[in-house]
């Protein structure tokens, strides 16, 4: 089970490293912009518990916030094509790696050459 990676989930095992640019992968609080698809990098850890970030763009440009474990679920239901049988549930990170993004996430971005 800890290889599957159902759409919308982030990787079971990622390493991160300080300064590396993620994505967020679940609404989070869209009262503080922390949407799916907000590009962040991490600043600090705090133990297993959470993770201080920073916003790459938007209006709250350069302010850090603390994020924190989510949880995730899949499967149950009617068995569709990508479903599982079961429900299973997952509490992690909502991080994604975020050095590449779709066309339709890039609209609206900058790119500063000089």
């Amino acid at each position: 089970m800890n290889r599957e990676t159902p759409s919308g989930f982030p990787p079971h095992e990622l390493e991160v490293k300080p300064g590396a640019i993620m994505m967020l992968c679940k609404n989070v609080s869209t009262l503080v912009g922390l949407c799916n698809g907000t590009r962040v990098q991490v600043m600090d850890f705090k133990g297993n518990t959470g993770i201080v970030c920073r916003y790459l763009n938007g209006p709250r440009k350069d302010q850090t916030f603390d994020l924190f474990r989510c949880e995730f679920e899949h499967g149950g239901g009617k068995k569709g094509e990508n479903e599982a049988a079961f429900a299973w549930k997952r509490t992690q990170f909502p991080l994604r790696p975020g050095f590449v993004i779709t066309v339709n996430k890039a609209q609206g971005e900058r790119l500063n050459c000089f």
